[in-house]
């Protein structure tokens, strides 16, 4: 680590009693020597000042040196550095004793951050190192993974938010994040900085945690009522404290590695709503170890956040969050990633979910409007191992649903059935390109004559090929419509007896009219 004239000042504050008037901006230091106006000096050093000794000549201004003025007397301070950083002991005290605290002060610093990498490198578990950092930084704090859940928290620390961490009010508020833009662009920040939470009415201090340019964490400390701010020294150690959090995470820390009930369950679920193959035996071995059964009844649901401009953090951790949240709310069920989604399945069976869905409905429709994003719902299946084809569902469904009707919060599958089977027949060629040959002749026919003989075979296909019915339908005498028929046959050879030309030509019809 790189020493700081502020660490040095706010660790010697917590053993005596430093002047408030005193310029602290992290001036690197590599050394502590006395001071002696008739040497020049060094770069990078921290300089104790005896003001009980004659000053022959005022150093010259400079941003690379910091001081530390100890035995004042009435006469104040022999000068005030232009430039760089300065402190001042209020109280007597002795050269010896005030060259003995520096250096035990930066041993113990030093020692410190020693500890911390050592913990890290050996793997030692999480709270072994978030408790080192606790001995250098005595206030009350807690460490949040990207799901927002607590992996580490001080004595005191959610107590001076006014709350209990399995309080509704307190998840109501982590949930209030994960919608506030505000909250997420923090999430941006590469130092640490202070952010007021109106929520809880309070300003903290916050360090996050950051891996490959990822936000994955965050160290937050609350302000207590009587500071303005955190001592610039303490601010910096949090930082650091931050960096060694972040090289646990890369040592895949604990902390951070899911906390949820089975991860096997979750790896299975991933795989196989990405498509990966898979055999029964294995399935059932997952599914066993989690009291859920091959064949229970099941449904996917695929929720896609509202991603709106400046969210850039909001999708990597309102997903962990809401994967989180889900299988609180929801026991009998598991949430995971899903590319830029969260894909969710419930056991219908064990959640006491009717066969109406009602109850589950009411709920994700509070939940999406909570959480401001829309869903996707696959069918109800009895197969664990269609979850591929029950994902792909979900998945058609919130797409074609998204753009039919926008302002809906979710959509089922069989309310876009249709839409999702005439996407795919049209997905490699235009419906012209697929329909009867018959439907063109006819059309072309039309465009040419000024007839109605394409009209005609559609109203007679749709009215089940009932004659009396489609000549009513368009108006004209039975007789009419017979000659006309007589002139479709005659001029496109299709057999109406046929079931399969039938199908074929209403399904011509339908795809036609999609375009």
């Amino acid at each position: 680590m790189q020493m700081t004239s502020s660490i040095v000042y706010w660790k010697l504050s917590q053993h005596f009693a430093l002047d408030p008037r005193m310029r602290s901006t992290n001036v690197m230091i590599e050394t502590a020597l006395l001071y002696r106006s008739d040497r020049e000096l060094r770069s990078h050093a921290l300089y104790l000042v005896d003001c009980a000794r004659p000053i022959v000549s005022v150093p010259s201004a400079r941003d690379d040196i910091a001081f530390l003025f100890f035995d004042v007397g009435d006469s104040g301070l022999p000068f005030t550095p232009a430039e760089g950083d300065y402190a001042v002991m209020r109280e007597p005290i002795e050269r010896e004793t005030i060259l003995e605290a520096v250096f035990n002060v930066w041993a113990d610093i030093m020692r410190w951050d020693a500890r911390l990498s050592e913990a890290v490198a050996a793997g030692s578990p999480s709270k072994e190192v978030f408790d080192i950092g606790y001995e250098m930084l005595p206030r009350p704090f807690g460490i949040h993974d990207m799901s927002l859940k607590m992996v580490y928290q001080t004595p005191g620390f959610i107590e001076d938010l006014g709350m209990k961490e399995e309080s509704a009010e307190y998840q109501r508020i982590i949930r209030s994040h994960t919608v506030n833009m505000r909250f997420h662009r923090s999430m941006q920040h590469t130092k640490p900085f202070i952010y007021y939470d109106e929520q809880t009415d309070s300003e903290l201090l916050c360090v996050n945690i950051r891996y490959e340019g990822r936000f994955v964490g965050r160290i937050v400390a609350p302000l207590s009522a009587e500071e303005k701010q955190i001592d610039a020294g303490q601010t910096q150690l949090f930082a650091i404290y931050a960096d060694h959090i972040e090289d646990a995470y890369r040592q895949g820390s604990d902390a951070f590695l899911p906390q949820r009930r089975n991860q096997a369950m979750h790896d299975l679920f991933r795989d196989m709503a990405n498509g990966l193959p898979t055999t029964a035996e294995v399935v059932s071995k997952v599914l066993s170890g989690f009291g859920w059964d091959l064949h229970h009844g099941y449904e996917v649901i695929v929720f896609k956040l509202h991603n709106e401009p400046g969210w850039v953090a909001r999708t990597d951790v309102s997903r962990a969050y809401l994967c989180r949240l889900l299988e609180w709310e929801w026991p009998q069920s598991s949430a995971v990633e899903h590319g830029e989604d969260i894909a969710w399945v419930i056991n219908l069976d064990l959640a006491g979910v009717g066969s109406d869905d009602y109850g589950l409905f009411q709920s994700l429709a509070a939940f999406v409007r909570d959480t401001v994003c829309n869903a996707g719902v696959s069918r109800r299946f009895d197969d664990f191992t269609l979850l591929d084809q029950a994902t792909h569902q979900a998945d058609a469904a919130l797409a074609i649903g998204m753009i039919r009707h926008p302002h809906f919060w979710y959509y089922p599958f069989d309310d876009y059935k249709l839409e999702y089977l005439q996407s795919k027949m049209v997905e490699d060629m235009a419906a012209t390109q697929l329909c009867h040959p018959a439907i063109l002749t006819l059309r072309a026919h039309d465009a040419e004559k000024e007839t109605e003989l394409s009209k005609t075979l559609e109203c007679y296909l749709s009215c089940e090929q009932n004659a009396a019915t489609a000549s009513e339908r368009m108006f004209i005498h039975r007789s009419t419509f017979f000659r006309r028929l007589e002139h479709i046959r005659e001029l496109t050879s299709i057999d109406l007896d046929d079931p399969e030309e039938v199908l074929y030509l209403r399904l011509s019809y339908w795809l036609l009219s999609k375009e």
